[in-house]
């Protein structure tokens, strides 16, 4: 590449060396944190500070990633005049899984195959061009988007007319609007203003639109899959060569597995089982000579064989030094039953007599209880019982027996009145009826007094 063309730029897929790299024993999920941060450094700057990240995570992974040759994948070192800041190719990734049926075919049908998805790409194509309503295209809408939410961090300081210092956080990066350039280097890769332009142009209340590229355009687009690739007519009408047609090679059985057409997959990547996990990245142990690096079907080693009694089966134990066997352990003992509830009663010896023992034999007693059989309800949905109870209806206050409280009754609600009378009812006493005149001595205010009044 190199030779036939110098001057060309010669990227390289930063995927294809994460799989290389990640295939030498860094395979964490800190590892592909760290190399990622390397591809997407827009700057020197910034692809020095992610490499000392990785050196002082790793030593051993710095100097394996600075042999894959950095300036080739990091997006720091990619050339401004291609406008690309890809550091994949997953472009052509997406075209060979499309045509994975038709590499299947035959050569000509393969080709007629080939061509007939791209027709039918560039005619979806076309139709969702047809349905833009925007000057630029969705995909850098959304981009500009983005940038615009991220510039509210951003703040800017004029110092010339077409030149601005922007500070986002501790770091300050230099705009130039005239020139379409930005110290960030994203404006420069991809001619989308980044976030830093567009703080710029809020400020100045101008539209980014205005320094979009025109083949971001949606009427660019329209253009490019307006016109379609011409249709072919079927072979019946193809022009006679008269030449021998194309042979078919000879069919050669290979060993092994017949292969499929996927693409090669690497050891991390999801296999058909999704969720279970690979003995990728495992070191094999032989059981036959206990050694690592192989498994007993291919081990070449002497079997090494130890004597001594095995291991026993179960959980081990927690003091292996005791080799004492353990006393089996006792069944439990079933409660006996209550003497009361026996069939037979037992003999009770009289209040102050001690008990005689006898030689001769004594009636058998029962120390088992016999439960009376019950026959189990059926089983089933239980039955809804309605319970009503007679409810006094009524109007007054009455006195409760009971509780020594009052209560008042409306038709059938019950209010507690203990609060406003305390004493119960009294029962009414005859007392002697007096003359009409006559006071009773007892009021206070017909006492007489010291002066002889009244």
């Amino acid at each position: 590449m190199d030779a036939e063309l110098p001057k060309a730029e010669h990227r390289m897929c930063a995927r294809h060396i994460y799989a290389n790299w990640k295939k030498q024993g860094f395979s964490r999920s800190e590892y592909k944190n760290l190399f990622w941060g390397v591809a997407y450094s827009y700057t020197e700057g910034e692809y020095d500070e992610n490499m000392e990240k990785v050196k002082a995570y790793d030593p051993s992974a710095y100097d394996a990633l600075l042999v894959t040759e950095p300036h080739r994948w990091c997006s720091a070192f990619f050339s401004e005049e291609s406008h690309c800041a890809d550091v994949h190719n997953n472009l052509s990734e997406s075209f060979n899984r499309t045509i994975k049926i038709a590499r299947s075919m035959p050569v000509i049908n393969m080709l007629e195959e080939v061509r007939r998805q791209a027709m039918r790409r560039v005619s979806r194509r076309f139709l969702k061009a047809e349905r833009c309503d925007t000057i630029v295209t969705p995909i850098t809408m959304r981009l500009l988007e983005k940038s615009r939410l991220a510039a509210a961090y951003c703040s800017t300081t004029r110092s010339s007319k077409s030149l601005y210092e922007v500070r986002e956080y501790n770091d300050s990066y230099a705009v130039n609007i005239s020139t379409h350039q930005c110290a960030c280097r994203k404006w420069d890769l991809t001619g989308i203003p980044c976030k830093h332009a567009i703080c710029v142009l809020d400020d100045n209340q101008d539209d980014p639109v205005r320094y979009v590229p025109n083949y971001y355009y949606a009427s660019v687009m329209k253009k490019t899959y307006d016109d379609n690739i011409k249709p072919v007519n079927g072979e019946k009408m193809w022009k006679r060569t008269h030449k021998p047609p194309v042979g078919i090679p000879e069919m050669r059985k290979q060993r092994g597995r017949p292969k499929n057409r996927d693409r090669r997959k690497e050891p991390f990547e999801d296999l058909q089982n999704a969720g279970k996990s690979t003995r990728h990245g495992r070191i094999p142990h032989c059981s036959r000579c206990k050694e690592a690096g192989h498994i007993k079907s291919g081990c070449k080693n002497e079997e090494v064989v130890f004597y001594g009694p095995k291991n026993r089966r179960g959980r081990p134990r927690k003091f292996p030094s005791d080799d004492t066997p353990k006393p089996p352990s006792k069944p439990r003992k079933r409660k006996a039953p209550n003497n009361a509830s026996s069939s037979q009663p037992l003999p009770v010896a009289a209040s102050g007599e001690a008990e005689v023992s006898s030689s001769a034999p004594q009636p058998s007693v029962s120390t088992k209880q016999v439960k009376p059989h019950v026959k189990k309800a059926a089983r089933g949905k239980q039955l809804k019982v309605k319970k009503t109870i007679p409810v006094p209806y009524g109007v007054g206050t009455f006195w409760s027996p009971y509780t020594n409280r009052p209560f008042e009754v409306f038709g059938d609600r019950v209010h507690d009145r203990s609060g406003f009378d305390q004493q119960p009812p009294q029962e009414p006493t005859l007392q002697p009826q007096q003359a009409p005149n006559m006071q009773s001595p007892q009021d206070p205010s017909l006492q007489p007094t010291e002066d002889g009044n009244t």
